[in-house]
């Protein structure tokens, strides 16, 4: 087997037991606990969940989603991992959560819900510092029951870190502030029906006769803030101000008043009652309802049903025997939530937004292409076969269709172009790269172009799932003002990406001509280099052009939007490095300054600068184009640039180890030369 092929094979095992290591370590663990059947709700009915998932819900981000999709992210930011399974005693199986079963758990069961191992620590010393006891595991998931005995240390400590930038936190207050973020909004979800749950006994001293009549026994704090915003006293009150007099609510009420929204919890965190004929634009929470009832808002009219409704549900809740009633009420009251959702234009892209999902098309295809990565690397071992490579290249292309049928899934839901964030250059990338490898196919009679069609599917995906994961939020939020055009998004973001793309696969065909020089040190196929270098070149030249003419136009699109062509912003500074680079390289190849092993030298180096103008000007927090900071994602490009910066290495021992060689086979040609005795001998010795 010759060497080329042995070093391809060993890289290709090393990538795979990394790609499943990672997926591994972002898996859940098992939880050791086995739980009592009074320890966890009754299950959710499959057609209550779905009838939850489908129901619009706005988000703080600004986007109007499913309640699918909302649960997901909720627990993917807490958890790690968008589900859950737990042994439950008489089960021979796990029992499973979805993401929106366990949103219903949290809220009608809070207190079952908080001995759920929901919380991921990725390090045991942040709950030490927190004087929470630690678990034996460095890295393990804990219950809110357990952090909650530190909330005020954990209080503390994201107060404190919340002026303090990201870049300039050590890792274990990154964890820290993310453990606290995710632990406040979990606590905000968890109290967002404490109004249903949490019951009120109005004393004598109410002077409503309606109130009076309810006086001394105990009842649901939203029924009681709805029988009080509809009571005698209250309304005139009201109608005494609106008609310009000043009148201060007697003691009992601001009394009455106070002790109620004291108990209303975090009604705030839901938004999901839909806008109203007049204001079709703002969604509406309990609060909101709350709101409109005492100041005669827009929702006033059905507000008093809707907060008894939510009461009735909370009642349900504690009562094992009356399960079935509060499920069918809960499928209702979803129900009733759609049709109101379905009168306006907001309901139209929800459905397809819980599918995508609910069936994660992308997640199927970063598993697909890992196991076409395997068997490409087997391919390797077998001899040459052209019908196995048919074979690959047109399962490798019904790859490329599942990402482009996954990046079409998200256009329809946002509206926007295929690239609107970080997170969506990924996979667009990487179906780019990939066609243009699998294009070279054409003109390359040799099997580099598939394996680097293969290689770049299965490591964009396994990425483009990383950083989902690494973000843990909501990848299609609503967009900033200045980004929603669409003309500037198809134009500008997807010409500029692409020629990111090409000149990350032009550096690819260099780090592979890097390699090839490395274990094939006497280059006996000079055929092979000869196409990778035509290649090389090719693809830079394409790039360069791409990346040019996606900068001209990202400064015509800057001038419209911030009144400048150019600002030094430093994603504006990475997209002209990248640009200068291309050239450099071209113009040291055209004139002759490098000749075939100093181009790929130069041109695998390429790489650095695109890492770097791509993603890690991001981090920085500086300039318009900032995009925040990613827990994680400088580990990861540290990584990135070693591994390039060591390919550069293995090209210089490559290079280097040439031209040892060439001298020992000079040096031993000499002492093998005889010695002249006559004119011909010698006269052929010179020849």
């Amino acid at each position: 087997m010759k060497p080329r092929t042995i070093t391809a094979v060993c890289l290709a095992a090393i990538a795979g037991v990394l790609m499943i290591y990672q997926g591994y370590k972002s898996m859940p663990k098992a939880y050791e606990k086995t739980f009592s059947k009074t320890e966890v709700p009754p299950e959710w009915r499959p057609d209550v969940v779905e009838a939850v998932e489908r129901m619009a819900i706005a988000a703080t981000d600004g986007r109007v989603k499913s309640v699918n999709t909302f649960a997901h992210y909720e627990l993917l930011r807490a958890r790690g991992y968008a589900g859950m399974e737990l042994k439950v005693e008489g089960q021979d199986k796990k029992r499973s959560w979805t993401p929106t079963a366990w949103l219903l758990d949290l809220l009608f069961y809070p207190k079952l819900a908080e001995h759920y191992p929901v919380f991921v620590v990725e390090d045991s010393e942040v709950v030490a510092k927190l004087g929470i006891k630690p678990h034996e595991k460095q890295r393990d998931r804990y219950t809110f029951h357990e952090l909650n005995t530190g909330r005020a240390a954990l209080a503390a400590a994201m107060q404190r870190l919340q002026g303090k930038k990201e870049e300039d936190k050590d890792r274990i207050e990154r964890l820290t502030s993310s453990l606290a973020e995710n632990f406040m909004a979990y606590e905000s979800l968890a109290q967002a029906l404490a109004g249903a749950h949490n019951q009120v006994t109005l004393g004598e001293e109410v002077e409503d006769p309606a109130l009076k009549a309810m006086a001394g026994k105990p009842i649901p704090v939203m029924e009681a803030m709805a029988a009080f915003a509809t009571c005698g006293a209250w309304k005139d009150m009201m109608a005494k101000r609106k008609a310009g007099e000043p009148v201060a609510p007697p003691p009992w009420m601001r009394n009455l008043v106070e002790e109620l929204l004291g108990k209303m919890g975090t009604a705030g965190a839901l938004r999901w009652y839909p806008p109203t004929a007049t204001d079709k634009e703002n969604w509406e929470t309990a609060n909101g309802l709350v709101n409109d009832l005492t100041e005669e808002g827009l929702h006033a009219p059905t507000a008093a049903d809707k907060l008894r409704e939510l009461a009735l549900m909370g009642a349900l809740a504690t009562d094992p025997q009356k399960n079935g009633e509060l499920q069918d009420r809960l499928k209702a009251f979803a129900e009733s939530r759609i049709g109101e959702a379905k009168k306006f234009d907001h309901y139209n892209k929800i459905e397809l937004d819980r599918t995508y999902l609910k069936y994660h098309i992308f997640s199927y295809v970063t598993r697909f292409f890992i196991a076409l990565f395997f068997l490409t690397a087997i391919s390797w071992l077998l001899p040459p076969w052209p019908l196995l490579r048919k074979i690959l290249a047109r399962l490798c292309l019904l790859g490329f269709a599942g990402i482009a049928a996954g990046m079409t899934q998200r256009v329809f839901i946002t509206g926007w172009g295929p690239v609107t964030g970080i997170h969506e250059t990924l996979p667009y990338i990487t179906i780019i790269g990939g066609l243009f490898a699998l294009l070279l196919m054409k003109y390359l009679k040799n099997p580099l172009p598939l394996a680097m069609a293969v290689v770049i599917g299965a490591a964009g995906m396994f990425f483009t799932s990383q950083h989902e994961l690494l973000d843990s939020r909501d990848t299609m939020p609503a967009l900033n003002a200045v980004l929603r055009t669409n003309f500037w998004l198809w134009t500008h973001v997807t010409t500029i990406n692409i020629g990111y793309a090409t000149v990350i696969i032009g550096a690819f065909f260099s780090m592979a001509y890097l390699f090839s020089r490395m274990f094939d040190i006497m280059r006996k196929d000079s055929g092979f280099f000869r196409d990778l270098t035509r290649t090389a070149y090719g693809v830079l030249c394409f790039g360069m052009f791409f990346s040019l003419i996606g900068t001209i136009l990202g400064g015509i699109w800057g001038n419209e939007s911030w009144g400048r062509f150019w600002g030094w912003d430093p994603k504006e500074n990475g997209a002209l490095l990248i640009t200068v680079w291309c050239l450099f390289v071209m113009h040291m190849r055209m004139a002759g300054w490098v000749k075939e092993f100093g181009f790929h030298f130069w041109n695998a180096a390429a790489a650095l600068p695109v890492m770097f103008s791509w993603w890690h000007v991001n981090l920085l927090n500086i300039g318009l184009h900032s995009y925040g900071f990613t827990e994680g994602l400088l580990g990861k490009l540290y990584i990135a640039y070693g591994i390039t910066a060591l390919v550069l290495i293995i090209g210089l021992i490559a290079r280097f180890a040439e031209h040892i060689a060439r001298k020992q086979m000079t040096a031993t040609g000499a002492e093998k030369q005889p010695e002249p005795p006559s004119a011909p001998a010698s006269a052929e010795s010179a020849s």
